[in-house]
């Protein structure tokens, strides 16, 4: 542990390489502008989660404002999408200071990461060789790179695990009551995010029952993991839910027997598209085979690991390694938990897995078990030289993302027909259904009105007060035309 048993006073090195660390987002901003020689700080958000965020912040706080998500199929409580209230929390604060743009997103997550490395280096004081490291391997990290010049929250997610990391690692040198609390809180708020993060009670559990497995240990893991389904449920209570996942035919199957066969089908699916050299991009095969490699390296090192006794070399010893067996448990839990409830294509693995993988590489690192996090490092450059030389691909690959996507004026004007009613008590009297999808053009429209997507078919049409289609692909009742041109048309229902 780099605790300190003295007070030492901070040295200009540490107080730089402190300031590299904290400045380690912008830096990497900075190195994707010049390598690439497109601004990221101005790009156009393009994919469907990149607008989805911007559509929940323009409503955010506006009386009567519409539903956003997919299929007029609404969360229990609000108006969120399908994201739910994690870009309230990420960016919900810095908009209501500074107001909304095309860059809010992308500085907010670059900020997220600061904030917690600047929480990092106030409560642990790494030394400025540590601290160069960390830097080194967020600047390097490719995953973390492929999402940062967009407008997606998952850079913001490693910032919410740096402060996690802070106050495990902190409980875990000094156990005092309040890193005790803020690393429980910082977990729980994972939660809210993704569930996947009730496995970051493992560790904390440990620690709480004195690193054994004893009552403690147990009882302080049964209560962390009710804390976080109950955030979890809550978290579920404000999202739309996706008709297009697994979980939602999951949870709504007709029998309990189908039930079992979609989640065993759907888990084969997964576990085959994983282990198959087919189909996904070279980014993500690679990034698999690290993933793979780390599991390894944390199971070896659970059962074997070294000793150095004064004057002797260097040998391997038998026995269990908890720390390592948390991380195995830490990395297939995560793993296990995208085969049964997520995807293993369009990216969704890369995305939910890569900060499962740098948050143990920062772990291991920072507790003094140096030689496995190194070659875990080492082999992760392997996913940014296949990034760097490989055939360009996500955000770097768009069209549009550095340039100002086409207008389209029969949807400029077919928006100006639509309009937001701030005396309307139902949320879809302002809130638009459309199978129009990704396209920036739509954030234009009037503060407040909402946003269902989704292909327009006859039994799930009919709440919206507004229909936005290209061409009308389904016979509906109760909406008039009210607008029509070449190629857009805006119908509105008929009130009763």
């Amino acid at each position: 542990m780099e605790q300190m048993t003295v007070k030492r006073r901070t040295t200009p090195l540490q107080w730089v390489s402190w300031a590299l660390m904290i400045s380690a987002p912008f830096l990497l901003m900075g190195l994707l502008c010049l390598i690439t020689g497109q601004n990221f700080w101005k790009s156009w958000p393009v994919w469907s989660n990149e607008l989805d965020c911007f559509w929940v912040l323009q409503n955010m706080g506006i009386t009567g404002a519409g539903y956003n998500g997919m299929y007029e199929v609404i969360p229990p409580v609000g108006n969120q999408s399908v994201l739910g209230i994690a870009p309230l929390i990420f960016y919900g604060g810095f908009v209501k200071l500074f107001g909304l743009s095309r860059a809010t997103i992308i500085i907010s997550n670059c900020l997220w990461l600061s904030l917690g490395s600047l929480v990092f280096c106030l409560v642990r004081k790494p030394k400025a060789a540590s601290a160069l490291c960390l830097t080194l391997m967020t600047i390097t990290y490719a995953p973390l790179a492929f999402y940062l010049g967009t407008s997606m929250p998952e850079a913001a997610n490693y910032g919410l695990l740096m402060l996690y990391a802070t106050f495990l690692l902190h409980y875990e040198d000094t156990h005092t009551v309040w890193s005790l609390v803020l690393a429980l809180l910082f977990g729980l708020f994972a939660c809210m995010y993704r569930i996947q993060y009730v496995l970051l009670f493992l560790p904390l559990a440990w620690q709480f029952g004195n690193r054994r497995f004893g009552l403690k240990t147990w009882l302080g893991l049964l209560v962390t993991v009710i804390l976080a389904a109950i955030c979890a449920v809550i978290a579920l209570w404000f999202t739309a839910p996706s008709i297009q996942s697994f979980p939602y035919h999951f949870v709504n199957a007709d029998s309990l027997e189908n039930a079992i066969q979609l989640l065993l089908s759907h888990t084969k699916a997964n576990v085959m598209d994983y282990f198959t050299t087919k189909g996904p991009y070279p980014l993500e095969l690679v990034f698999r085979y690290v993933y793979l490699a780390a599991i390894a390296v944390c199971l070896f090192g659970a059962f074997v690991h070294t000793k150095k006794e004064p004057g002797q070399p260097l040998h391997l010893r038998f026995g269990l390694n908890t720390p390592f067996l948390l991380c195995s448990a830490w990395l297939v839990g995560s793993l296990v938990i995208i085969f049964l409830m997520y995807e293993t294509n369009d990216w969704w693995d890369f995305r939910m897995l890569a900060p499962v993988l740098w948050l143990t590489i920062l772990c291991m690192f920072m507790t003094q078990r140096r030689i496995a996090p190194l070659c875990l490092l080492a082999t992760s450059l392997l996913i940014t030289l296949t990034l760097a030389f490989g055939e360009p691909v996500g955000c770097f690959a768009d069209p549009y993302r550095f340039e100002e996507p086409p207008k389209n004026e029969a949807l400029a004007q077919a928006l100006e027909v639509i309009t937001f009613d701030p005396e309307a008590t139902d949320p879809f009297d302002n809130t638009i259904r459309t199978d129009l999808t990704e396209t920036w053009q739509m954030t234009e429209r009037d503060a407040g009105l909402g946003i269902e997507s989704g292909w327009f078919i006859e039994d799930s049409v009919g709440k919206s007060r507004w229909l936005l289609t290209d061409m009308l692909k389904a016979p509906l009742e109760g909406y008039k035309p009210v607008f029509k041109t070449d190629g857009m048309a805006v119908y509105q229902r008929i009130e009763e």
